[in-house]
């Protein structure tokens, strides 16, 4: 799952896989507008609904995964 979060967001903030895989725990990838096309990206890829709490806990790469771990087990 971890692969396809990266490759999204790789497209989405237009930068490197390696790059972002390097950055899974830091804080401050993306700004806010690219946090939103984030959250659409990824209800469509997942077929998810993410709800306000959610979207605002997350902060890295690392959190987007383990969130939706959680929400396709469930």
């Amino acid at each position: 799952m971890k692969e396809t979060v990266i490759s999204l967001l790789a497209d989405i903030l237009r930068k490197g896989k390696d790059e972002l895989a390097a950055k899974s725990g830091e804080k401050d990838v993306w700004d806010s507008l690219q946090k939103v096309e984030i959250i659409l990206a990824l209800e469509s890829e997942f077929d998810v609904v993410l709800e306000g709490e959610e979207i605002a806990s997350l902060a890295t790469i690392d959190d987007i995964v383990e969130l939706l771990e959680k929400k396709v087990e469930a």
